[in-house]
């Protein structure tokens, strides 16, 4: 479409950062977000054959991979909105449903079906906002997700054009999001790090493991997919992360070589409550910068094993 004077630019950039989730079929509900990247990639590949005399003169379709990466606020709501807690405990509780998917769209991308959570991330340092990021894999094509078994039988869903109103001013959420207050680090409490750590920063990150898989077809046909993959399944789930932290005693700072396995809790307010079990720490020596502060980066995995303490990450409230 061609622009008949510079003032057009403003129906074509919108800078509403909201994506829509629909989980568990309950509609399509609004999480802020701050930054989102989602729809579709395909990378075609230019194969080694010997055709030419330098230049390669072969190439081949790739896969198709679906995703989403999203970054936003920790946030504590309900109602109508998707709230943020929700969403990065979506990325833990696969490990206890591995049937779980939801729908995901944004006002200016595709609408992609049969999602579930391969990354997701919490951090806070002092004098910051608790915040959130993800990445989001999902199937275009599928909306007919089995509940039965590993196979997800999709039905087709092609490329949705969603029109939310004018994605330019921010009309298109107008009366879903109320004003809200996001945690910051003076909401945040760790226990369990050796006596002596004043923590100044952290970062728990959930990694699924997930595994696009693809398929040829039988004897009759080809594969009704075409490149995208028929279902996503879960593998092992690793918890890691980091503490940084600094010492009221120059004595403590290799104390934490020595706790070997041990319970790490953090609580953000009254409402989120995250206990890891069974915490491996890995020592790291100090860091100092000119004219900065002695910090320790400690970095752990939760392990979950046991039968009091089976699960390495636990949400309660």
């Amino acid at each position: 479409m061609p622009l008949t004077s510079p003032n057009d630019v403003k129906t074509l950039m919108g800078w509403n950062q909201v994506v829509y989730i629909d989980y568990n079929s309950e509609g399509y509900k609004p999480l802020r977000v701050t930054e989102f990247m989602l729809g579709t990639n395909q990378a075609g590949d230019a194969a080694d054959y010997v055709t030419g005399r330098q230049d390669r003169t072969a190439w081949t379709k790739g896969p198709i991979e679906v995703q989403g990466n999203i970054t936003y606020p920790l946030t504590f709501e309900s109602g109508v909105v998707f709230s943020g807690d929700k969403m990065f405990r979506l990325g833990a509780q696969l490990a206890e449903d591995i049937q779980i998917n939801f729908g995901m769209e944004s006002t200016i991308g595709e609408r992609i079906a049969g999602c579930k959570v391969q990354t997701a991330s919490i951090s806070c340092n002092a004098k910051e906002p608790v915040q959130c990021s993800a990445t989001v894999w999902g199937i275009t094509e599928q909306t007919n997700l089995s509940s039965g078994g590993a196979t997800e039988e999709p039905e087709i869903f092609k490329y949705t054009d969603t029109t939310y109103g004018d994605t330019s001013s921010g009309q298109d959420v107008r009366g879903l999001l109320q004003i809200v207050q996001v945690p910051m680090w003076d909401m945040v409490m760790v226990e369990g790090a050796p006596e002596g750590m004043l923590v100044i920063g952290f970062k728990v990150e959930i990694d699924n493991q997930l595994q696009r898989n693809y398929t040829m077809g039988n004897e009759t046909m080809a594969s009704p997919w075409g490149l995208n993959a028929t279902s996503i399944t879960a593998g092992q789930r690793k918890i890691t992360g980091t503490l940084t932290w600094q010492s009221d005693s120059d004595g403590h700072l290799s104390f934490i070589m020595g706790t070997g396995i041990g319970k790490l809790t953090i609580k953000i307010g009254d409402v989120m409550t995250m206990t890891m079990n069974n915490v491996l720490w890995n020592a790291n020596p100090p860091r100092l910068a000119t004219g900065d502060r002695v910090t320790v980066e400690s970095s752990f995995t939760a392990l979950g094993t046991g039968a009091d303490d089976f699960d390495a990450l636990v949400f309660t409230v």
